[in-house]
C-alpha cells in the first residue's frame, strides 16, 4: 500500500497511476462492517476490471476540523496499519483538511478524482457528501461518472462511527468488537515513566481490562487512557513495549504478520 497526501490540487502529478482505478471514499473511523463492506467491493471490482483500487480518506473530518477538536476513534498511525493489513488496497490518497481543500468545489472534487488518480468506479456509502459546503452527494456523482459506475451502500444504524465511540467511552469493548468485526485495537507508548493510550484521544472509561500483548494476557487497569500493570508484569511489558519496538499495535488477531493483540472490559473484578 502506498500512501500519497494530497490538497487536491489539480496540478498535482501522482506518477503512480496511469490506468483507471476503482476508488472508495470516506473517513473510514473505526472501520466497521459497513466500511468493510464498501471496501471489500471495491476489492472486488479491481480484481474483476483487472484495475488498480484506491482508498480516498481524509486527515480529519470537516465539522471537527472547524471545531478544533478530534473525536476520532483511530488516529491514522493505527488506522492506516489496519486498513493495509486487512484490505490492502494499491494506494491509500490522505486528503489534507484545510480551509483550501473544504472550499473545492464538487465539480473540481470530481474533476480530481477523473483527472488526476484516474477514477472510473467510485464506491461509497449513500450518505457520502463532498465538496464546498457539502453539496456533492452521490447523485451528483452518478451524473459525473455514470449510474453503472456507482456503488453506493446503505448505511446502517448499528454500524456507526458515533456509536462506536459511545461505547468506547463507557467501556463496552465486547460490544465494539461485534461491530467491527475483529478485536478492538489500540497503540501504547510509554511515556514519562508512564504507559499511555495514544491511539486516541477519546477516553476510555477507568476500569479494569483484559489487555493480549503478543500470545499473553494481562490484567490491566485505565485511568484517564493511562494503563496501569500489575508489578510482576512489568518487566515482559517493559521489554515488548520500549525495546522491541517502542509502541505496540493491538490488532486483529488473525493477521499474523504483525503483533496480536486486543482490549476487553474484565467483569470479574
Amino acid at each position: 500500500m502506498i500512501i500519497i497526501n494530497s490538497n487536491l490540487n489539480l496540478s498535482e502529478k501522482i506518477n503512480l497511476i496511469d490506468t483507471n482505478t476503482v476508488a472508495c471514499i470516506g473517513f473510514f473511523d473505526g472501520i466497521h462492517k459497513l466500511h468493510k463492506k464498501i471496501m471489500n467491493k471495491t476489492k472486488t471490482i479491481s480484481k474483476k476490471q483487472n484495475i488498480k483500487w484506491v482508498l480516498i480518506t481524509f486527515s480529519s473530518k470537516v465539522d471537527q476540523f472547524l471545531k478544533g477538536i478530534d473525536l476520532s476513534v483511530y488516529n491514522s498511525d493505527i488506522k492506516y496499519k489496519l486498513i493495509e493489513s486487512l484490505y490492502n488496497p494499491d494506494f491509500l490518497i490522505e486528503v489534507n483538511i484545510d480551509y483550501k481543500t473544504i472550499s473545492t468545489s464538487k465539480e473540481d472534487f470530481c474533476k480530481y478524482l477523473k483527472t488526476i488518480l484516474n477514477v472510473k468506479y467510485i464506491v461509497v456509502g449513500q450518505d457520502f457528501k463532498f465538496g464546498k459546503n457539502r453539496l456533492g452527494d452521490v447523485k451528483y456523482l452518478i451524473k459525473y461518472f455514470g449510474r453503472k459506475n456507482i456503488i453506493s451502500f446503505k448505511r446502517n444504524k448499528k454500524y456507526s462511527t458515533s456509536y462506536i465511540r459511545y461505547l468506547l467511552i463507557n467501556g463496552k469493548i465486547k460490544k465494539i468488537n461485534k461491530i467491527i468485526g475483529y478485536n478492538f485495537p489500540i497503540i501504547i507508548k510509554y511515556l514519562n515513566n508512564k504507559f499511555i493510550i495514544k491511539s486516541t484521544k477519546l477516553v476510555f472509561k477507568d476500569g479494569f481490562y483484559i489487555l493480549k500483548i503478543k500470545n499473553l494476557e494481562y490484567l490491566v487497569n485505565f485511568k484517564n487512557n493511562e494503563i496501569f500493570f500489575k508489578q510482576t508484569d512489568l518487566k515482559s511489558v517493559f521489554f515488548d513495549i520500549i525495546l522491541r519496538c517502542f509502541y505496540i499495535v493491538l490488532i486483529y488477531p488473525r493477521i499474523i504478520t504483525l503483533y496480536k493483540h486486543y482490549a476487553y472490559r474484565h467483569r470479574g473484578i
